[in-house]
Formats: structure tokens, sequence, C-alpha cells
């Protein structure tokens, strides 16, 4: 393990194209701290103003499960949006391990989503976020591993 994470440190970040990702990641950790907090605050959670979900159609107590769900999830995106900000304001060396999380979370949100669908009126925007998260993790993977093998030559 300790192997796998030395690989994905990254030993200059002074580059400008490592500023480019820096910036990107920062972005990333913004939206994601404000989905968090709407999540959470909002009185449908996002369910139905955001995502589409018909909560009108449910029952009252299907409503509020659905909200409550939709407030943890909230929590669970907050914490994750502070491990983003750790990594970018104290370890920015360690931004590829950004991509690897994105790249997980992402691609188990739509796996999830392949096999437990939500009922929704239009696509959420989620849903379409799933696909780009997962083709900008591997893009900037990729990328940043092959600008890292340069550098050590």
């Amino acid at each position: 393990m300790k192997n796998l994470i030395k690989k994905l440190e990254l030993t200059h970040t002074n580059s400008v194209y490592f500023k480019m990702h820096f910036i990107v990641l920062s972005f990333v950790t913004v939206v994601s701290l404000l989905r968090s907090l709407l999540h959470i605050f909002l009185p449908d959670g996002g369910a139905q103003l955001i995502a589409t979900i018909p909560l009108d159609t449910f029952s009252e107590a299907a409503q509020d499960v659905i909200i409550g769900m939709f407030a943890l999830w909230g929590l669970a995106q907050l914490f994750g949006s502070f491990i983003f900000l750790y990594v970018l304001i104290k370890k920015p060396n360690f931004i590829m391990m950004l991509y690897v999380f994105l790249l997980l979370e992402y691609s188990g949100r739509l796996l999830i989503g392949l096999n437990k669908p939500f009922e929704t009126v239009q696509t959420a925007p989620g849903a379409i976020g799933n696909y780009v998260f997962i083709v900008l993790s591997v893009v900037s993977l990729v990328s940043l591993w092959f600008d890292r093998s340069k550098k050590l030559d």
C-alpha cells in the first residue's frame, strides 16, 4: 500500500501543467462543497428540485426517507470535499490520489445507478456528471502519470 501511495505522489509541483490540474481540482472541490450543502439544507435535499425525483407521487413517509437520505449523502460529500481541501492545501503533491478518488466515486455511482436506478422525471445532472468525471479522472490520471514519468527520467 505504501508503495502504491508513493507512486501516486508527484515530485514536481511548480509547473504550469501541475497548476492547471490544481485549478481543475479546486473547481471540483468548490462544486462538491456547494452540492453537499444543497443536499443538506434544501427542504427536499435536492431530490425533486435538482434530481427530478417525483417526490409528490410518494407517501409523506417515503418522501421523508428520500429527503433524509439525500441529506446524509450531502454529509458524505461534505466530508469528501474536506479531504480534497486538505490535499489541495497541505499535500498538493498527492493530487493524483484525488483523481483516483474521483474515478472510484463516480464509477461506483454509475454502477449503482445502473443496478439500482432512481425514478426521475428528467435525466438528473448527477447522471451526466458520472460520465464527465470518469472521463476527466482517467484523462487526468494518464496525463499526470506520463508527465510524472518524464520528470523521473
